[in-house]
């Protein structure tokens, strides 16, 4: 919390840190939670995709911990372990009785984001040993929590919800090995051709002023702090800009602050998300997204997110308990249809900013 809220931590929370449970949980030794050959869903656990953690060799089972965080940070090797969801389903119950959620009227609410899955997944990509397992102890976690909350709150009088903000690309040198088209951005390199590119049109002006997140911001001082400037000229560059980015290796669309601003926020497929995820106050003056199978991504191991493609988009919806009909649905819905559902399930108004729908299939 912040010192908006409370000047010191709560008591119960100065106790749970007294159990000095970090320590503990780095105290020994991560092997698979059940013996390796059984983990069919996954690759090799000597692979050549997946990183490898200061102090090992290789980046395979077993991890010593308590020899491994003298060389990875500490505690900040925690994150790096299933162990991390362990302490956070840990400080999750604590919060519950902490807090006496549940013991009155009015509604509790209670986020839980489970991210060594994350911070996992990114390091070894998504076919690593090391992520299944992660998933497999992190199927227990899940298991415990609801057990805690059946005791606690009590069966029927609590609704969870899981999801994620994103899914995971494969690793594009393990596609490129199996003669998948994939590849590796350079956002740097491109940026670079990209400013040589302009000078010919516009000497003696610095015309970028950042490359970030798959977007091209402009330095606006160039267009409205001169009167030689015009938006004339903006437009120009604008155009200039995605010529030159669409015939770039890796990119599949560009889009223009012009056509962003002009669009349809109702479109379908990935100009859609582009569209939606355009903040005209914050967003840069040009977006680009690239290939299926490429990434910007600076080393051959590991992953990242951040695609409009389905394997970085498709995540899980689950709902359970109070309200919550039982069964399956195939119909598509994005994260953006939880709020409203939440919403009329504790019959209140929607939030001021809901852009989703409620999931009518499974209201009761």
């Amino acid at each position: 919390t912040s010192s908006y809220y409370m000047s010191k931590l709560p008591d119960w929370v100065d106790n749970f840190n007294k159990l000095e449970l970090p320590g503990k949980y780095l105290s020994q030794e991560w092997k698979t939670f059940f013996p390796i050959e059984q983990y069919t869903e996954s690759s090799v656990d000597d692979s050549p995709y997946e990183t490898k953690i200061a102090g090992k060799e290789r980046p395979t089972f077993p991890y010593n911990l308590p020899e491994l965080r003298k060389k990875n940070g500490g505690f900040d090797l925690l994150s790096s372990t299933p162990f991390a969801n362990d302490l956070l389903t840990d400080m999750a119950k604590a919060t519950i009785k902490g807090e006496q959620m549940g013991k009155n009227t009015t509604t509790d609410f209670l986020t839980v984001s489970f991210s060594a899955t994350d911070i996992i997944g990114h390091a070894m990509g998504p076919n690593a040993v090391e992520i299944e397992d992660t998933y497999i102890r992190l199927d227990r976690n899940i298991e415990d929590f609801l057990n805690y909350l059946d005791k606690e709150i009590g069966v029927g009088n609590y609704t969870v919800f899981l999801t994620a903000d994103h899914a995971v690309a494969e690793v594009p040198q393990y596609l490129r090995d199996n003669r998948v088209p994939a590849g590796y951005f350079n956002a740097d390199n491109m940026e670079i051709g990209l400013r040589d590119f302009l000078k010919p049109y516009f000497p003696d002006k610095n015309i970028i002023e950042n490359v970030s997140n798959f977007q091209i911001f402009l330095n606006q001082e160039v267009f409205t702090g001169s009167p030689k400037s015009s938006g004339v000229d903006l437009l120009i560059v604008s155009e200039l800009i995605a010529t030159y980015l669409i015939q770039q290796d890796g990119v599949a669309s560009v889009f223009t602050e012009n056509v962003l601003r002009q669009a349809n926020y109702a479109e379908e497929g990935i100009r859609g998300m582009v569209i939606r995820g355009y903040n005209p106050k914050r967003s840069g003056d040009i977006a680009y997204v690239l290939q299926p199978g490429w990434m910007e991504w600076g080393k051959v191991q590991g992953s990242t997110h951040g695609s409009p493609y389905t394997y970085d988009t498709h995540v899980p919806m689950l709902f359970y308990g109070f309200g919550v009909k039982q069964g399956t649905t195939s119909a598509y819905h994005p994260i953006t249809d939880i709020a409203p559902t939440l919403a009329v399930l504790l019959k209140i108004k929607y939030p001021n900013g809901c852009t989703g729908q409620p999931i009518s299939e499974l209201l009761k």
